[in-house]
């Protein structure tokens, strides 16, 4: 797998700092509709529906503002450990590094925050295209939501690590 990894025309992050694996330590980063079949077939899975109960959550997901209104984007993210970290995190090292979730092999601790948004968007509206298609990515949230297979709301996970880091810093 030596090929560049793009997605919506943007490469892929090689960082590998304590400053960006930190997010996989507390909330691991989303997948679009293209990572289940790449990361269930990198994990030996033939069945997806058995690979998403085995290894992803059904979050929340983003908060929007479409059309005046905030509503939420369903999105599907790595189970976690007991510890809060993601379940392909150990020993510091992602087990799945070379098919992560967009969310996680896109993202850097040293873009900027429109850097950020933008491919945040990108994967999104990906998400949303899927979910008004009744997609595969929208009916395995379904699945897993219904059975209890879920993630707390993003909002509340970085609520949770800002208040530890300041914890940390007084």
């Amino acid at each position: 797998m030596n090929e560049e990894r793009t997605e919506f025309g943007f490469r892929r992050n090689t960082c590998a700092c304590t400053s960006c694996a930190n997010n996989c330590r507390h909330i691991p980063g989303m997948l679009i509709p293209a990572d289940i079949p790449r990361i269930a077939r990198h994990l030996g899975y033939a069945d997806v529906m058995e690979f998403a109960r085995d290894n992803l959550l059904a979050s929340p997901g983003a908060l929007v503002i479409k059309d005046d209104h905030q509503i939420r984007i369903h999105t599907l993210v790595p189970q976690r450990g007991e510890d809060g970290a993601c379940k392909f995190l150990k020993n510091n090292l992602c087990l799945i590094h070379q098919v992560a979730p967009y969310g996680c092999a896109f993202f850097s601790e040293h873009e900027s925050r429109t850097v950020g948004d933008t491919k945040s968007t990108h994967a999104l509206v990906n998400i949303i295209r899927d979910a008004e298609s009744n997609g595969r990515y929208a009916r395995l949230w379904g699945t897993l939501q219904t059975e209890g297979l879920k993630a707390r709301a993003p909002e509340d996970i970085r609520a949770s690590m800002n208040a530890e880091s300041k914890g940390h810093e007084q």
